[in-house]
């Protein structure tokens, strides 16, 4: 039996662009949380985060969106540091992940348009790279404590 997924190409767009919706709107919160320290309502933002990665990269895989499939699983990666570790939120790491949903994002778009969706390598490394860095118990420089002035 085939199955012509042409057919459901416009739901998993309009379901797509909701999830990606709903992760930017989630991360701007976390961007938030990261500069206050995680509160009650980091623990909420980051399980919504890795719900709406994981839900897009279920349906690009299932659509056979690959290169889509792949993007997402790598910012799912990421947030499940957040999940494993609300101290860790990094404003370096969110901001990856806010342009890896922009990019996600296009990719859709592409997608619904009967283009080709080749894997983006830059993105991909630098979400890596990132939940490498906060497994390894770093932070960004920029998020470090200044040093204290000499007495």
């Amino acid at each position: 039996m085939t199955l012509d997924l042409q057919k459901y190409l416009s739901l998993y767009v309009a379901e797509a662009a909701e999830h990606l919706h709903g992760f930017a709107r989630e991360l701007v919160r976390l961007e938030e949380a990261a500069r206050q320290g995680a509160g009650p309502g980091a623990r909420e933002a980051i399980d919504s985060c890795f719900r709406h990665a994981h839900s897009v990269k279920g349906m690009s895989a299932s659509m056979g969106f690959e290169a889509i499939a792949s993007l997402a699983h790598r910012a799912e990666d990421l947030v499940d540091v957040f999940r494993k570790d609300p101290a860790r939120l990094d404003a370096r790491a969110i901001d990856h992940l806010l342009a890896a949903g922009d990019r996600l994002q296009e990719m859709v778009q592409g997608a619904a348009r009967g283009e080709p969706q080749a894997p983006d390598p830059t993105a991909m490394e630098k979400l890596a790279e990132a939940a490498k860095r906060l497994r390894a118990g770093e932070r960004a420089a920029s998020q470090e404590p200044p040093p204290a002035p000499p007495e």
